[in-house]
């Protein structure tokens, strides 16, 4: 409290002193002069906001190599049905060592997504990955993450998975490529690595949706409140030119994820919606 006190005396001071300045400067009535400085100080403040935003966005940020973790020679085929276990793609092991908040993987073919998923430790700061890297480190692209409205397993009947729509195609800016019809009929699985298991799941949905709280705003332990939810995911497809499979069933328990990142419009989001469909055991 005391520090911002101290900061709003610091800034009240500026103030003053950019005031009597301009005031010197343009010999004009006194109530002109309060008129114009008022305007001069909204311009000076939008343009400086307008930079810090520009830099945010063209400077490099200092990023993670996750290349190390992973391993691009395994191949996942979703028509496996043999119980053998296959080569992790994923090193977990070393993962943990690195941030031990790492909760599981995720890998969508065809697109740059390809990323640790982080569940903040935090009990007062629920979103703390929404601008820290992998390292903790204040980061503007900020990580994959899931909240704790959710557990860290993947097991809940719906899972929400967050990440940023950036410039610079990094985070979960490639999932507006299924927008695309023809992408979105290309491109239907999304793997979720953990440590021994991956968990396959089927893309059915892609729209753009409001920005309400989709974990608070539906029952995912009902079923009927997950039919509204599916309801108002085509209804939102047919509005919006979205994307949704008719034809795809939901298997009784199907666990879902919904990947979300944001638009450039405010009040809403978009939303790939995947259910799980099958899932591979690893050795290690």
């Amino acid at each position: 409290m005391i520090g911002g006190l101290l900061m709003r005396e610091i800034v009240k001071n500026h103030y003053i002193k950019i005031k009597y300045r301009f005031l010197k400067l343009f010999p004009i009535n006194s109530k002109k002069k309060t008129v114009y400085f008022s305007v001069f100080a909204i311009s000076l403040i939008v343009l400086v906001l307008l930079i810090i935003s520009l830099v945010r966005h063209l400077v490099p940020s200092s990023k993670t190599d996750f290349s190390e973790y992973h391993n691009n020679n395994v191949k996942i085929d979703v028509d496996n049905t043999s119980d053998d276990p296959i080569d992790p793609y994923v090193n977990f092991d070393e993962l943990k060592k690195s941030n031990w908040d790492v909760c599981g993987w995720i890998q969508i073919p065809d697109t740059t997504i390809n990323y640790p998923i982080l569940q903040s430790d935090d009990q007062t700061d629920d979103s703390f990955y929404l601008n820290h890297g992998f390292d903790k480190k204040e980061l503007f692209d900020g990580s994959i993450f899931i909240s704790k409205e959710n557990d860290n397993d993947f097991l809940d009947r719906n899972t929400v998975i967050y990440g940023h729509n950036l410039k610079n195609n990094q985070m979960f800016t490639p999932l507006l490529k299924f927008k695309n019809k023809e992408f979105f009929n290309d491109n239907q699985f999304i793997y979720i690595h953990k440590p021994r298991q991956i968990l396959i799941f089927r893309i059915f949905a892609a729209v753009v949706f409001d920005d309400r709280n989709i974990m608070s705003s539906y029952n995912f332990s009902d079923n009927n409140s997950i039919s509204s939810f599916l309801s108002d995911l085509e209804l939102f497809a047919n509005s919006k030119s979205g994307q949704f499979q008719n034809d795809f069933q939901l298997a009784g328990e199907n666990q879902l994820i919904t990947l979300s990142t944001c638009t450039n419009k405010t009040g809403e989001r978009f939303i790939v919606v995947a259910a799980k469909v099958g899932e591979q055991t690893t050795t290690k």
